[in-house]
């Protein structure tokens, strides 16, 4: 029974992924971003309890897509931002 469950998750997921062109962790990624204004690399990490260099990885790949922008805080010149495009908020 609960293999049933499994395998239906799974196809749903793949089905997804081909769909949308993004793995469960991006859209993960994305909605967390829009969820949550003016991230950086490493609060997202932390938020969802990764590596900074397995998030920095994701969040290039979300930029090479025109998902994702990273700004630089205006506040602390040290710290970048990440927001949603207007192709990830529309994608999303």
């Amino acid at each position: 029974m609960m293999q049933n469950y499994i395998d239906i998750l799974r196809q749903l997921n793949y089905e997804l992924v081909k769909e949308l062109g993004l793995s469960f962790g991006q859209r993960h990624i994305l909605y967390h971003i829009k969820n949550n204004i003016s991230l950086s690399i490493q609060e997202l990490a932390d938020f969802l309890h990764v590596e900074h260099s397995t998030m920095s990885r994701n969040i290039k790949k979300l930029v090479q897509a025109g998902l994702v922008d990273i700004y630089q805080d205006e506040k602390d010149k040290r710290r970048k931002v990440i927001t949603l495009s207007a192709a990830g908020e529309s994608r999303l």
